[in-house]
């Protein structure tokens, strides 16, 4: 499933990328140009379980919501987690977060079970990664950013020069790592080339431009085999 293996890629784990589903069910309904899907449900008994509705045009982009929800248990033993980061992105209780996704007269749609903690999601219309933007926002205004800049190795200047990218391109309403992408692939996009141009486009030159130089031996002290695992983590979040 395309969000539980972004969770994956935001966290550096691979615990959600071979999950086995005991649940799945769809209520939809065609018409002639869309696909509505009314209430959709996947559980993996455990470990996660995802539902939510949809829209899905012929011509146009999906919208919908979605409430995801992954097992306390699960969540604990992933690597370099900070409990403050995962409890601000799975922050709802199973009712709020239901009412969050169907609303308060949702009919016929039954909650799912109890025993997770959940996030909720909005699909994004437009986004490169519609349906996992929001959650990968989310994750990094709750100091995802931090986990991520550690799991590519950079210094802890590095890691807050990203944090203020990150508040920077937040407040403009864009997502950094696309920004980021913009001018550099793997570990390029973070070279103190690309970390200065995106604070420009953002509006933080001088403030980012002060960190440069610790960013810069965060990522030249790195032996070879962790810059090649955080390339592949940097494709793997990006769209």
């Amino acid at each position: 499933m395309p969000v539980l293996e972004r969770v994956d890629e935001m966290l550096g784990s691979s615990r959600f990328r071979r999950l086995s589903f005991s649940e799945f069910k769809v209520d939809f309904k065609r018409t002639a140009e869309v696909l509505e899907l009314r209430d959709y449900y996947v559980l993996s008994a455990g470990s996660a379980c995802i539902k939510g509705r949809a829209l899905l045009p012929d011509a146009g982009e999906p919208t919908g919501r979605y409430m995801l929800g992954v097992t306390a248990d699960t969540i604990k033993w992933l690597p370099l987690i900070k409990k403050a980061v995962i409890e601000g992105v799975f922050s709802h209780g199973r009712d709020e977060a239901f009412a969050m996704v169907f609303g308060d007269s949702p009919g016929d749609i039954e909650k799912p079970p109890e025993g997770f903690l959940w996030a909720v999601a909005t699909i994004r219309p437009g986004a490169p990664d519609p349906y996992s933007a929001d959650l990968r926002e989310q994750f990094f205004d709750a100091g995802g950013m931090a986990i991520w800049g550690q799991l590519v190795g950079l210094s802890k200047t590095g890691v807050k020069a990203l944090e203020i990218l990150a508040g920077a391109a937040h407040a403009k309403g864009v997502d950094v790592v696309m920004v980021l992408a913009e001018g550099g692939t793997g570990v390029g996009m973070f070279s103190p080339e690309n970390l200065l141009r995106a604070a420009g486009e953002l509006g933080v030159t001088s403030t980012v431009e002060s960190l440069l130089k610790g960013v810069a031996e965060g990522v030249g002290e790195l032996p070879s085999t962790l810059l090649e695992a955080g390339a592949g983590l940097i494709d793997g979040l990006l769209p």
